[in-house]
């Protein structure tokens, strides 16, 4: 240790000791922080956000079967909630009547959901063999078919699965 980090009586500084403690401390919590944004199960299980929309549901066909979800929000009003399967329409009057036409009510394997916080973009995640082919989404008043971000869907996982991204609801809701 050079003289100028010594006290008069050959201590370390205020100075030194805090600047050792900060450096110390940043490296302590970037590492945890930085992987647990990167951790298959934080991908898993997304964190519900809050939201202006109020209705989500899509039709998704694999080859000869046809699946329809609504995804719902929680209890406290946020995205994504529980999940319905084997619906017709999304039970309300703006989205139309019967516009899904499911041959199953099962759910889908390995479908996946969740909301980007910041953005509040959905993303869908399903099997490579299967096409998203109808959706509806409510943002306040109006109810409109959810638009698909350009660019998507992208193949993910090796080629197993689909990611599909919707533009998030406008300002305001409408």
């Amino acid at each position: 240790m050079g003289e100028e980090q010594m006290g008069s009586v050959g201590r370390i500084t205020r100075r030194t000791v805090l600047t050792r403690g900060a450096v110390a401390t940043g490296a302590f919590w970037a590492v945890p922080v930085v992987d647990s944004f990167l951790s298959p199960a934080a991908a898993a299980s997304p964190v519900p956000v809050e939201t202006s929309l109020s209705i989500f549901a899509l039709e998704i066909t694999c080859g000869a079967t046809v699946y329809s979800v609504k995804v719902n929000k929680t209890a406290d009003n946020k995205f994504p909630g529980a999940l319905e399967w084997g619906i017709t329409s999304p039970n309300v009057p703006q989205c139309g009547a019967n516009i899904f036409q499911p041959t199953t009510t099962s759910p889908l394997t390995g479908f996946q959901v969740s909301m980007d916080p910041t953005t509040q973009e959905v993303s869908v995640v399903v099997p490579s063999s299967c096409s998203i082919t109808d959706s509806r989404q409510k943002c306040g008043p109006g109810c409109a078919t959810a638009v698909v971000k350009p660019g998507f869907p992208e193949t993910i996982n090796s080629g197993t699965q689909k990611r599909y991204t919707f533009v998030a609801c406008p300002s305001g809701g409408g």
